[in-house]
C-alpha cells in the first residue's frame, strides 16, 4: 500500500519568533528533517503544506480572538511564508498552498501550483495510507488528519513530530483525532525501518553510514516489491540509495545504485550523487 509523508505547514511563521510562534517549533522542524532524511525512501510520496495568505479576509485581525481571527501570519512572498529552513534538503515530491483568499487550515483546501488539491495529488500516486507530521498539532495537522480520514485514506499522526499551541489544545486535538480513527504514534514506534550504523575505525563513513566488515552474498527484501541483492567484500560497503542496506549493488523495484567505501574513505561513487550524503575526505 503506497505511504505519503505530510509535512504541514513547517514554516517560520510557526516558530519561535514567527507572527504564531509555537514553543517547540524549531526543535519539531529539525526533528522533522531529520526524520525524513532516515525515511525518505521508505514513503512513495511527501508533500508540503503552507499558509500562503494574500488577501484572506477576516482570518486576519488588528484585535484577534485566536479562535476564528488571528495576527497576520503566513503572508505569502514573506520569508515568514516560506518552509522552515530545515527543510531545505526536502526534496519534497509536491507542495500544496492554503488559505489564499480565506481560511484555510486543513492541507486538503489547499492546492500545487498546477491546481491539484492535495487529495487529487494522493490519488494520482495511488497514495492509500499517509503519516501526517507538522505544525500545529492542536490546528493545522488536526484538520489535515480528520480531513484524510473523510477521504478514505489510512492516517497516522506521528505524535513526536508534531506540537500543539497549548498543552491543553494539543490533548483536546489528540482526544478527537483518536476518536474520529486516527492513528497516534511517535516516529519510533511507527515500523519504519531503521537503519543500523557501525563506527569502523578508519572509514571516512563512520557513524555516519552502515559499515560492516567481511564477506559473501547479502539478500534481501526492501519496502514493497523492492528486492535488493549485495555482494560484500572485505572494506566499508554501503549503498547511497538505500541508508538500510548494507552492499556493493543494489537491484530495487524503484531505484538502482551502487556505492563503495574504502577504508581509507578514498572513493565515493554512486549513479544518484544528490543522495550521497557522505563524502570521502
Amino acid at each position: 500500500m503506497a505511504r505519503a509523508l505530510i509535512v504541514v505547514d513547517v514554516q517560520p511563521t510557526f516558530c519561535e519568533g514567527g507572527a504564531l510562534g509555537v514553543t517547540g517549533g524549531h526543535e519539531v522542524a529539525e526533528a522533522i528533517a531529520d526524520f525524513a532524511v532516515r525515511h525518505r525512501d521508505e514513503y512513495d510520496l511527501v508533500v508540503t503544506t503552507q499558509d500562503w495568505h494574500i488577501d484572506p479576509g477576516d482570518h486576519f485581525s488588528e484585535t484577534p480572538d485566536f479562535v476564528d481571527t488571528w495576527p497576520p501570519h503566513g503572508v505569502a512572498g514573506t520569508e515568514e511564508a516560506e518552509l522552515h529552513p530545515a527543510l531545505a534538503g526536502l526534496g519534497a515530491d509536491a507542495a500544496v498552498k492554503k488559505g489564499q483568499y480565506a481560511a484555510a487550515y486543513s492541507g486538503f483546501e489547499g492546492r500545487d501550483d498546477n491546481g491539484r488539491s492535495l487529495a487529487e495529488i494522493l490519488r494520482d500516486a495511488g497514495v492509500r495510507s499517509i503519516d501526517v507530521v507538522g505544525i500545529a498539532e492542536s490546528h493545522c495537522v488536526l484538520r489535515t488528519a480528520l480531513d484524510g480520514v473523510t477521504e478514505g485514506l489510512g492516517v497516522r499522526v506521528l505524535t513526536d513530530l508534531t506540537v500543539p499551541v497549548t498543552p491543553e489544545q494539543g490533548a483536546t486535538a489528540r482526544k478527537q483525532m483518536a476518536r474520529e480513527g486516527v492513528v497516534l504514534v511517535s516516529s519510533g514506534e511507527a515500523g519504519l525501518t531503521e537503519p543500523r550504523r557501525y563506527d569502523v575505525d578508519g572509514c571516512a563513513a563512520r557513524s555516519q553510514h552502515p559499515a560492516p566488515w567481511g564477506g559473501g552474498l547479502w539478500v534481501g527484501k526492501m519496502r514493497g516489491s523492492g528486492v535488493s541483492v549485495g555482494v560484500v567484500a572485505g572494506g566499508c560497503l554501503g549503498c547511497s540509495s538505500w541508508s538500510t542496506l548494507v552492499c556493493l549493488w543494489c537491484v530495487c523495484a524503484r531505484k538502482s545504485a551502487w556505492g563503495w567505501r574504502a577504508a581509507t574513505g578514498t572513493v565515493d561513487w554512486c549513479r544518484e550523487p544528490e543522495r550521497q550524503s557522505v563524502r570521502s575526505s
